[in-house]
């Protein structure tokens, strides 16, 4: 990724939320040889830290993958559930509910 030396396609989803590009996340996320349910070097998901920023839109893509697992736990080791929860994020309670165990 032009500007990040060393990055591979995996790490640049991190890059996109990173910098809080909403739009460029949605654009990776498409794309062969990226994968969802990556973890960064802190320990978040791309779910995690999507709940975390409140993008309710991409949460709802990420949930449709089946690769992304909605019960791993984040930096904190709260599960996305749990986070959006304590933070009163109730439509991303409402998405993720259902699709925890």
């Amino acid at each position: 990724m032009p500007g990040y030396p060393g990055l591979g396609r995996r790490d640049t989803i991190t890059v996109c939320r990173t910098k809080r590009a909403q739009s460029l996340v949605r654009l990776f996320l498409a794309t062969e040889g990226v994968n969802p349910a990556h973890k960064d070097s802190k320990g978040g998901t791309t779910l995690w830290w999507e709940v975390v920023h409140g993008y309710e839109d991409v949460v709802t893509e990420l949930l449709a993958m089946k690769m992304v697992d909605p019960d791993s736990p984040g930096p904190d080791r709260k599960t996305p559930l749990l986070y959006a929860a304590e933070h009163g994020q109730e439509t991303i309670v409402k998405l993720v509910w259902p699709q925890t165990e």
